[in-house]
Parts: structure tokens; C-alpha cells; sequence
């Protein structure tokens, strides 16, 4: 049995990186695109519709064409993305939860179980799953404001009061408590002990979360 790798709690400190990130962890529609013809990765709305309308994406199509993504669209593409794997046979199920630390991404635990060759399984992934729902959830990202899940928010404050870290107090979301550090210091320092430390304690079956600058 060949597992694909889980999704682990991770720090990037670029925007064009997370964007990668987030295409390689996410995808699905209901249509597929041409053979051998990739979707281009967009950041708007805009371009997302375009590329759906060319590849023939009738169901992202219709969740991009009044310009907007609601959360409710956002979790059913996920969800087409979750079947559009099962379909497959890449995987007996996923099980799916909302990312506490940035509250807007769904992710999950993929545990591949087909015989295909890996590298063949991984081209058909990304054409029939992967890209079409990064047409949704990668503008939807980009435009959705992050806020942390309330009790893991309450512990992280909990953890910078004990390490002597100052912050205003209407905080929502880990950037902003980190908006003047270096990247460095984003990734690496106390803030981002403090974050990994909440995370265990609230949510230690969690099998993964990220933050991105």
C-alpha cells in the first residue's frame, strides 16, 4: 500500500509557496479536463471562470460565473473533490475538517490504496481532481479573512501571556498577531511555538494546519 503523504502542520513565509501548497493538498469538479491538459493555477475569480469555461468545467462554471465564492460553494467543491478521489479508487474515503488555525480551508488525511503506477496515479489526480476544485479554492482563499478557531485562539493568547509576548488584543488570526515580525520570526519564534503548543492542546487529533504569509 503506497500512503500519500499526510498534511502536516507547516510554516511559509510566501505567498506564491502557499499557493502551491494549496493546490497540491486540494482539488476536484464534476467534469474533467482534456487529457494531458493542465489547469492553469489563477488567484482570481476572474481566471478561474476562464479556464473553467475552457476546459469545459460546467459545475465550477456555474459557482464562479456571478463573480463570488461563499463558503457553502467552497465546501461543496471540496467535497466533489473528496468523490472525484473515491471515484478514482485512490482512496476508501476522506475524512474532512475546517483548518483551525487559519478557520477557512478544509483539509484532510489521504491514504492511497489503488495499484496504479505512482507517477501515472499522480497525473490523473492532479487533471480530474486536484485542478478543478483549485479553481474555487484558491481564489476563495485569497479573498476569504482568516480567523482562528475561538477556543484555539483563547489558548494561543493563554501561551503568549505565560511567555511574556505582547499583543493588542483584538487579534483574530495568527498574521496579525505577527504583522511586525521578520519572516524569520514568523516561522521560527516564539509566536510559532505558542501556535504549535495551542494546536496540541486543543486540537491534538488534528492531522495538520499551516500558516502563510
Amino acid at each position: 500500500m503506497r500512503q500519500l503523504a499526510p498534511i502536516r502542520f507547516v510554516r511559509v513565509a510566501c505567498l506564491a509557496a502557499v499557493t502551491a501548497l494549496l493546490v497540491v493538498l486540494s482539488g476536484c469538479g464534476g467534469s474533467s479536463s482534456a487529457e494531458g491538459d493542465a489547469l492553469p493555477l489563477t488567484s482570481s475569480v476572474s481566471e478561474a471562470l476562464a479556464a473553467a469555461e475552457s476546459h469545459g468545467l460546467d459545475w465550477e462554471v456555474g459557482v464562479l460565473q456571478d463573480g463570488t465564492i461563499t463558503a457553502g460553494e467552497y465546501e461543496d467543491a471540496y467535497d466533489r473533490y473528496v468523490q472525484c478521489l473515491y471515484d478514482l479508487g485512490f482512496v476508501p474515503g476522506i475524512p474532512k475538517y475546517l483548518d483551525p488555525i487559519s478557520g477557512t480551508q478544509w483539509r484532510s488525511l489521504e491514504s492511497y490504496e489503488g495499484t496504479e503506477d505512482p507517477d501515472e496515479m499522480a497525473d490523473t489526480m492532479d487533471r480530474e481532481c486536484v485542478g478543478p476544485l483549485s479553481l474555487v479554492e484558491t481564489p476563495y482563499l485569497s479573498t476569504t479573512p482568516q480567523r482562528m478557531d475561538p477556543r484555539l485562539l483563547v489558548r494561543f493568547k493563554e501561551c503568549l501571556d505565560a511567555e511574556g509576548i505582547a499583543y493588542e488584543g483584538d487579534e483574530v488570526n495568527y498574521n496579525e498577531f505577527t504583522e511586525e515580525l521578520s519572516d524569520h520570526d514568523f516561522a521560527f519564534g516564539p509566536h510559532f511555538d505558542c501556535l504549535q503548543e495551542s494546536m496540541r492542546d486543543v486540537f491534538p487529533d488534528a492531522i495538520g494546519g499551516g500558516v502563510s504569509r
